[in-house]
């Protein structure tokens, strides 16, 4: 089962900084707030004053700029909200691998039950400006957010691969893309000499862009495959009509073959993620701070800064986004690895 996850990412437009997603967020915690801190008194939600400016100089905390004070006064935009979540929901369906091998292999199942404890996702605090109509700010990115969750769930599968045959691991293989090709096609082989009926073919490791473009070249490659193997995220094609996975994983490189159908079930809870994107109040903010006062890191947690440390929250939305998906293992003899040398 995969472990139950809740990851933030922190993410600041002006900067395109979209950093990797973390899983050491316990579920009933405030979520993590990041980017450039600004701050005045926010009773007076006025341009900053000369003696703004020498507090800055002294105290290390900016004063709010005309647009900080525009988006603070403004509410989250229903219409770009929907648009952030739709353009999400388009990026998941490019960049969710994982969630399609198993469904071209007849081994999903969508339930509607969702139980609490399954989840990956974030729970982050991002910049609000984005969702304000008449801000400065471009549109927040979705496509990292859909790459982070699927990394995770990939790694989540091959955790349950690399279990399910450590004790039966083949000969290595040289990081050679013929060699790799031909190491599969044998597997696939000796598999169905099992009984079995492989339906896909998984790299596991951080191939260099050379090694994946000749195996890409070996095989049949992405751009010439029909409907949603053509654009999923990470496949590289098909060999001997099984699509070949390049799986970003920092752990031992291996190569897998399985039959996705015997080895498990994929289950998903709800067609669509949870999702909400809520502006904070002024009572929120002050809550969160008296719960966590380093949810922002860049002021000091002082009485004399309250005001700076609540705006600094206030100039962020909080985002809950969270795909549920649980991998139940039927047969772990329905997958045979190789290692691979020095990927």
């Amino acid at each position: 089962m995969f472990d139950a996850v809740q990851e933030r990412v922190r993410t600041n437009r002006r900067t395109g900084e979209i950093p990797e997603p973390h899983d050491d967020v316990a579920s009933d915690s405030a979520p993590e707030v990041v980017g450039p801190v600004t701050g005045t008194d926010p009773m007076t939600l006025g341009p900053a004053s000369d003696a703004d400016v020498e507090r800055e100089r002294v105290q290390g905390v900016a004063p709010l700029t005309e647009e900080d004070l525009f988006i603070l006064r403004s509410p989250v935009s229903n219409v770009l909200k929907g648009r952030f979540q739709a353009e999400y929901l388009e990026d998941w369906r490019r960049a969710g691998a994982t969630d399609m091998l198993f469904r071209q292999a007849g081994a999903f199942k969508l339930d509607d039950e969702i139980p609490p404890d399954v989840g990956i996702g974030y729970n982050a605090l991002v910049p609000k400006g984005p969702f304000v109509e008449g801000s400065n700010w471009l549109e927040m990115p979705t496509w990292e957010l859909a790459v982070g969750i699927e990394q995770r769930l990939a790694l989540a599968f091959e955790a349950h691969l690399r279990e399910a045959t450590a004790d039966r691991l083949g000969e290595t293989v040289a990081v050679d893309a013929s060699a790799i090709v031909n190491a599969a096609t044998s597997m696939a082989d000796d598999l169905r000499g099992t009984g079995y009926h492989p339906s896909a073919i998984v790299i596991a490791g951080r191939p260099s862009t050379d090694i994946a473009v000749a195996v890409a070249d070996l095989i049949t490659p992405d751009w010439m495959l029909d409907g949603i193997l053509s654009t999923t995220f990470h496949v590289l094609g098909m060999h001997q009509n099984l699509p070949v996975f390049e799986m970003d994983h920092p752990g031992p490189p291996a190569l897998y073959v399985v039959d996705l159908a015997r080895f498990g079930t994929l289950h998903r809870y709800g067609e669509q993620p949870e999702f909400a994107l809520d502006q904070i109040d002024e009572e929120t903010a002050t809550a969160w701070l008296q719960r966590e006062p380093s949810i922002v890191p860049d002021v000091p947690a002082k009485p004399e800064f309250e005001h700076e440390r609540i705006q600094q929250l206030m100039l962020r939305a909080h985002l809950q986004l969270y795909e549920r998906y649980e991998l139940r293992i039927k047969d772990p003899r329905a997958a045979v690895c190789r290692p691979l040398a020095g990927l």
